[in-house]
């Protein structure tokens, strides 16, 4: 959970500028459309939460669960700054 936590803060530090952005539109659209837009939806926290749990319904071991915790940093996280700038740019 270590490595997730981490993994998770680093990223949330280096987009917070855009999070930030983000969550402000994200707040504008839920009033007038009945709450379905949850500001904070796509924080690289709750991408985080989703991904240990959906490893911590799996029989894998620690050392497996690791790799693929470095994977989704690689292959998502690290991009995270290109969603939120298409994401803020739409709305």
């Amino acid at each position: 959970m270590v490595t997730i936590t981490s993994i998770s803060s680093k990223a949330a530090s280096d987009n917070a500028e855009a999070i930030s952005d983000l969550k402000k539109r994200l707040k504008e659209l839920s009033q007038y459309n009945d709450h379905i837009f949850h500001a904070e939806a796509l924080e690289p926290k709750r991408l985080c939460d989703a991904i240990h749990f959906a490893l911590s319904q799996t029989d894998m071991t620690d050392s497996s669960r690791l790799i693929i915790y470095r994977f989704f940093n690689e292959a998502l996280l690290k991009q995270l700054s290109t969603l939120y700038s298409a994401l803020n740019n739409l709305l």
